[in-house]
């Protein structure tokens, strides 16, 4: 599981997390996140205590998007980026288990040990 755990760390590590309203391609296109001046913004992977064991990577602590100022749609997917601008690229992405309708005045978040992602070595 060292490999795993190592994969799943640096793909966490120094990133920023996002959603999108739509699903994206393995080629970072078709990322759809919701449009600036509703009050989104990704957010640091740092503030979500991300660590990997076992070859899972997990949140420890919440992790808290910004108000919605306005009604961000359905969210689908939630993405990893290597950083904050629109420029950054896309390290992982995965379907989220229930989607949300993110409404006005929203905090968007995810409670401790709710964000999972495996590496299965084969």
């Amino acid at each position: 599981k060292t490999y795993a755990n190592t994969m799943l760390t640096n793909i966490f590590s120094n990133a920023y997390i996002g959603l999108s309203t739509t699903q994206p391609n393995v080629d970072g296109t078709g990322v759809t996140e919701p449009a600036s001046g509703t009050g989104y913004a990704r957010v640091p992977a740092n503030n979500g205590g991300f660590t990997a064991a076992n070859g899972n990577v997990t949140n420890s602590n919440y992790l808290y998007f910004p108000e919605a100022t306005t009604a961000w749609g359905r969210v689908l997917y939630l993405c990893v980026f290597e950083g904050n601008s629109t420029t950054s690229k896309l390290r992982y992405f995965g379907a989220l288990t229930t989607p949300k309708d993110i409404t006005v005045n929203s905090v968007p978040l995810f409670r401790p040990g709710s964000i999972n992602v495996s590496i299965v070595e084969g």
